[in-house]
């Protein structure tokens, strides 16, 4: 997986096999991140395969006419995830269990795939949450409902409980009486279930990487320009385009004076805004940037003959062109021309 990730980070920065730290602007925590919580919305691939995974742990409890779910049942027992399989991947989805569990209710059956403790079966709902005292003292925690009431509850507890834990066993044996195994498999329940019995997983990859709301995602991406535009304002607003000082910090350029003006630092406030061209060019248009910051870009103030239904995709385009310019100029020795 990190492989992959590392070939993710050389394509976006470089589009080559290999990058360095230098030319990565971005972390990737951030990259992998949903475009409307902040990130480009780049596949998180670690989520993905927790997904899929997933997807098998369904199929090993809702067996249906899978041939692998049947052979790992021959294999291992599946409410403790036991038995003679090992590997890295069997590691995996045993982490992912107690999601598995969480994510889903049984309609209790003959109890042989169901945990006692860790499941949702009874009314009152996962012990293992709702009566903590008692499970505390438990000595099997993965152990199948069909086992446990087979042994007794005593029987998978230790010697001497506390007095919670005394109220918490009375409670779960009034709850125990109205429980009744049958001869038929175990159903799982979940709004995540289809009528095909499928997990569907897509809600979960949102759910796993969801992060706080943010609040230049709608002004970066929801508009008209190119995605090269977007993608240098999602930079941009981030204050992380290639400026002389971001440049400076990752030791790529010797000093961060600006190369236009030559007496100011670059940073990305002032190649955009403050810089003689730059200026010019935001009052030949009649928009005051005296104290416009990059960061809090869409909050500039819009120019009354600027239609506020374009505004957002005529403030990229805009930017774009002030740091096309300063490219030209320096890059090119084209001369400063509004």
């Amino acid at each position: 997986m990190a492989a992959i990730d590392s070939l993710h980070r050389a394509f976006i920065w470089s589009g080559e096999e290999k990058t360095s730290g230098a030319a990565c602007m971005v972390a990737w925590d951030r990259v992998i991140t949903p475009k409307h919580c902040g990130g480009l919305g780049v596949r998180n691939l670690r989520a993905q395969n927790q997904c899929l995974l997933l997807k098998l742990l369904h199929r090993l409890h809702s067996i249906g006419d899978s041939s692998w779910a049947a052979w790992v049942h021959e294999q291992a027992d599946i409410p403790t995830m036991e038995g003679n399989l090992a590997g890295q991947h069997w590691d995996m989805l045993r982490e992912l269990l107690s999601m598995y569990q969480a994510l889903s209710t049984v309609e209790i059956g003959d109890g042989a795939m169901t945990s006692f403790w860790r499941d949702d079966w009874l009314p009152l709902g996962r012990l293992s949450d709702n009566l903590p005292a008692l499970f505390s003292h438990c000595t099997k925690p993965s152990a199948a409902v069909r086992t446990v009431l087979a042994d007794g509850v005593h029987a998978h507890l230790v010697p001497r409980l506390t007095r919670v834990a005394e109220d918490d066993l009375r409670r779960l044996e009034a709850t125990l009486q109205q429980t009744q195994l049958t001869t038929a498999p175990d159903t799982r329940r979940s709004t995540l279930i289809g009528l095909d019995r499928k997990l569907r997983t897509a809600p979960i990859y949102q759910m796993i990487v969801a992060s706080a709301p943010c609040p230049f995602a709608e002004f970066v991406w929801h508009n008209q320009t190119p995605p090269k535009v977007q993608f240098f304002t999602w930079l941009l607003s981030q204050d992380r385009i290639k400026s002389r000082v971001n440049l400076l910090t990752k030791r790529v350029v010797a000093d961060a004076t600006c190369k236009l003006c030559h007496g100011n630092t670059e940073t990305s406030d002032h190649l955009i805004f403050r810089c003689d061209t730059a200026k010019g060019f935001w009052d030949a248009i009649g928009m005051d940037t005296t104290h416009a910051s990059v960061e809090r870009l869409w909050e500039l103030r819009r120019p009354s003959p600027v239609p506020e239904k374009h505004y957002h995709t005529f403030l990229h385009l805009c930017c774009w062109q002030v740091w096309k310019h300063r490219n030209e100029v320096v890059f090119r020795s084209e001369s400063p021309s509004l």
